[in-house]
């Protein structure tokens, strides 16, 4: 060691060079040390950011799934059937479509447009929401209403997403929510006198009821298939 120091402090030409190639390496090392911590300080920001997307995604699912679980879908189809003294019944046949949600401002004429459609035997079309949180960042949601047979009939799924696109891309969580239904049916028989004719009058009233609920729900990560 102190004869590397007795060269390092000649001037001769080759404790110079020594000198030199020593700097050298030791500004290589510090180079690919601060080059390796760089990017290392970078990638745990980005594993940050996608967590917290993932987060911000997940909640905002889960406060779909709780307005979810307290909304009700009814169709009520009602049919009235008069019969006069002259015997021939006159039918009217009347279907009203109810939906009850806590959430009334976007979710509800949204999610309400929807159902409806299905009921009647059509595709709904896509819904487009955003939701907003105080401190958090905006989070897309794409709402769908399944018009399939049996089970998957009224079934809502809901892909939410968060992110700009960069550093890891937009992070995903899928809500599925399958519908639960019920039905009944009333009867109501009226026999009474016309007041303007004093005719007996029959009147026959049918009423089929649907109640459409989404009780569960499972949230997953990734888009919707």
């Amino acid at each position: 060691m102190n004869r590397l120091r007795v060269k390092l402090k000649s001037e001769r030409g080759a404790s110079i060079l020594l000198a030199m190639v020593f700097f050298l390496l030791c500004l290589t090392v510090g180079g690919v040390v601060l080059t390796a911590a760089t990017a290392s300080a970078g990638r745990i920001a980005s594993q940050r950011q996608t967590q917290q997307d993932y987060l911000t995604a997940s909640s905002a699912a889960e406060a779909l799934r709780d307005i979810l679980n307290e909304t009700s879908f009814t169709i009520t189809a009602t049919t009235t059937v008069v019969t006069g003294a002259d015997g021939i019944p006159r039918e009217e046949s009347i279907v009203s479509r109810n939906l009850e949600t806590a959430e009334t401002k976007a979710l509800q004429p949204a999610l309400a447009a929807a159902a409806a459609a299905v009921s009647k035997g059509e595709t709904a079309s896509p819904v487009e929401l955003t939701i907003e949180a105080e401190g958090l960042d905006d989070v897309s949601a794409r709402l769908t209403v399944s018009d399939g047979l049996g089970d998957d009939k009224y079934t809502v799924t809901v892909t939410l997403s968060v992110g700009d696109g960069t550093d890891g891309g937009r992070q995903s969580v899928t809500l599925t929510v399958p519908a639960a239904s019920a039905s009944h049916d009333e009867e109501r028989h009226v026999t009474e006198n016309d007041p303007a004719t004093g005719e007996t009058v029959q009147t026959d009233t049918y009423r089929s009821v649907e109640k459409i609920t989404w009780p569960r729900g499972a949230i997953t990560k990734g888009a919707a298939a």
